[in-house]
């Protein structure tokens, strides 16, 4: 779900290369942040990796970053 707050991560892309659309809305800047965040983990320096945690905290901190944005 896009709002004020957590729009989307590409609006343009919304349009479609041929210039008719797609139905879907796309992905949120909250899951952008989210997936960023979780890309710049080195997994390989746990030893084993708790992904649900993980996934926890890379929102936790995608949320922090939405809230600063208002600011």
């Amino acid at each position: 779900m896009s709002d004020r707050n957590n729009p989307q991560a590409f609006p343009d892309s919304s349009h479609g290369p041929d210039g008719t659309g797609f139905s879907e809305e796309g992905m949120s800047l909250r899951d952008y942040f989210a997936g960023q965040i979780i890309a710049g983990i080195d997994l390989g320096d746990l030893e084993v990796p708790n992904y649900e945690e993980i996934a926890f905290r890379a929102y936790q901190v995608a949320e922090a970053m939405l809230t600063e944005r208002k600011l």
